[in-house]
């Protein structure tokens, strides 16, 4: 099953990853179409180049997986002030 499902989600990301510049080029104004088109791709291509460091860091920095626990205990330190009901109704 996930095998099948990391193959469905690969023809999913590549027909779309296709897709998405033709369907942005035909619906763009002649004047802007360059540059929405490299606005989409400069997009991708930072959102890899982020990921690669993310990725990287936790196998190679030294105690990189201690820094989700700061976040986590100012978290807990809010418990006992939570906030009051009436700024919950929507």
């Amino acid at each position: 099953m996930l095998i099948a499902g990391r193959l469905l989600n690969g023809v999913c990301v590549g027909v779309t990853s296709s897709q998405v510049p033709v369907y942005l080029a035909e619906i763009a104004k002649k004047e802007k179409r360059g540059s929405i088109i490299v606005i989409q791709q400069l997009a991708i291509e930072w959102g890899i180049f982020i990921m690669f460091f993310v990725g990287y860091g936790p196998g190679v920095i030294p105690y990189s997986m201690g820094y989700p626990i700061r976040p986590r205990r100012m978290s807990h330190a809010r418990y006992p002030f939570p906030p009051p009901l009436s700024s919950l109704a929507c």
